[in-house]
């Protein structure tokens, strides 16, 4: 956790260790962001990423206490408000640095857009802490509020900085809820070690589940067969929408939605059984999550790109 020591570095060294940490934390969104996004705009995305990488390592960490996270929280969110309005609070850890040179770019170049995004996932990755405050449950209304955050964060600052600087014409849309959605799938289990479900209070009563040893929950199955079934239909209503933005934007949502798709078909090829998931080693269950993949990524492209209006 923090300490009282004062961390100097200056954007340079930064903008480095900020690299380094994503190419070896993540190591295909790393790739993707020098793919898509030119270099000297790109650099301090990987700012953003990496130190949002690191509040989320330690609000997931079960290891660390309750109180700890929620004092470590508010910190981040007054440095974001700070910062944000030109007023310097000592850094206290690298990480910080990373926070805190990228509100300067984001200020530099009068993008609130950005500094509003890496915002709203700190407020998202908040809400982890206050349901671990709690029993770990969100109500259906407080579910819907934390995915909003958190798709928003993430399709505005990636957009943001896809596109030309200065042009962000997509205040009002989410399109990445479905992502969102089947990360709360795949880390599930984990999740739940970690001290919280990802599965609302109504939502476990409608499935007549008990979060105590939920991933061996018969129920669970029911859930997940569900959940699965809608997500596929998020993914094509999203792929609509996606339909009028430019092909570089296009692209890049249609890459980070087929990545996933493993994750939630593998569910459905091991009978929506965590537990099997977690050990997968047989070669029939992994066709056919590659196939069922492979059919969904086709009908998402022919919706997505098929005569296709692009805004230029």
């Amino acid at each position: 956790m923090s300490s009282n020591s004062k961390v100097e570095i200056d954007l340079q060294s930064a903008l480095v260790l900020a690299d380094k940490i994503l190419s070896q934390r993540s190591p295909k969104a790393n790739f993707l962001l020098n793919l898509w996004i030119e270099k000297s705009r790109g650099k301090y995305l990987k700012l953003c990423f990496s130190y949002l990488r690191w509040v989320d390592d330690i609000v997931d960490d079960p290891q660390i206490a309750v109180h700890e996270k929620r004092n470590f929280i508010n910190r981040q969110l007054k440095l974001i408000s700070e910062y944000t309005n030109n007023v310097f609070i000592p850094i206290e850890k690298t990480e910080e640095a990373f926070l805190f040179y990228f509100i300067q770019y984001g200020l530099s170049t009068k993008s609130n857009v950005i500094i509003n995004s890496v915002q709203l996932m700190v407020e998202g990755l908040e809400m982890d802490v206050q349901r671990t405050e709690g029993d770990g449950i969100f109500s259906e209304s407080e579910m819907n509020t934390y995915i909003n955050k958190m798709s928003k964060s993430f399709f505005d600052v990636t957009a943001s900085f896809i596109l030309p600087e200065g042009r962000y014409p997509y205040q009002d849309v989410i399109v990445t809820t479905a992502s969102t959605k089947i990360w709360m799938i795949r880390d599930l289990s984990q999740d739940f070690e970690s001290g919280y479900v990802n599965i609302t209070r109504e939502k476990l009563a409608q499935y007549n589940l008990i979060s105590k040893n939920l991933p061996q929950n018969k129920n669970l199955k029911n859930y997940l067969e569900s959940e699965i079934n809608n997500i596929i239909r998020l993914l094509i209503d999203e792929a609509k929408i996606m339909k009028q933005f430019p092909i570089r934007l296009k692209l890049f949502n249609y890459y980070t939605q087929v990545y996933y798709l493993p994750k939630i078909f593998r569910v459905k090829a091991y009978g929506n059984n965590l537990l099997k998931v977690q050990n997968r080693k047989k070669l029939y269950n992994e066709t056919v999550t590659y196939f069922l993949t492979f059919k969904l990524a086709l009908k998402i492209l022919f919706t997505e790109f098929y005569l296709y209006n692009s805004v230029k």
